[in-house]
């Protein structure tokens, strides 16, 4: 009598081979969304760039821009902003970097134009005579990301 059917060893091989091609069926198929750490690393280089054009303003001019917040304000052209574009656009600045999610340009020419509407989405404050806070207004992935510097002209 022969008898047919698999053996115990048998059934957990094909079972253990069935779960490795389900698991990885499975993250090929939903990997996982970097977007927000992308995102993220925009802010920082926004953050990065807008603190290094002040430096080099600081550098040339031997004092800070004229009118900087000392209470944290929104770096755009709208009232109750502060136009950091005019000031830094277009001699250490290309462009004024604009938050991937937070930020808007609204008009098409260069945030220097006069007629020029933009929010970056970034923030700026200043503390004291020699130390200003760059920041990005909204974080996904970390806290809040952010730059200080004292300068000393």
């Amino acid at each position: 009598m022969s008898q047919r059917g698999f053996t115990l060893v048998e059934l957990i091989v094909v079972g253990t081979l069935g779960g490795v091609l389900l698991i990885a069926a499975a993250l090929l198929l939903h990997p996982k969304d970097y977007s927000p750490e992308r995102r993220d690393a925009e802010r920082r280089l926004g953050v990065a760039v807008l603190m290094q054009a002040v430096s080099n303003y600081v550098a040339d001019k031997g004092a800070l821009p004229e009118h900087m917040p000392a209470k944290e304000q929104i770096i755009g052209s709208e009232e109750d902003m502060y136009d950091l574009c005019k000031v830094l656009v277009p001699h250490y600045l290309d462009h004024v970097p604009i938050d991937p999610i937070a930020g808007a340009e609204v008009s098409d020419e260069n945030c220097a134009e006069a007629d020029a509407v933009y929010d970056s989405g970034y923030t700026i404050q200043r503390h004291g005579d020699r130390e200003i806070t760059i920041a990005g207004s909204v974080a996904e992935r970390e806290g809040r990301i952010s730059l200080t510097h004292s300068f000393k002209f």
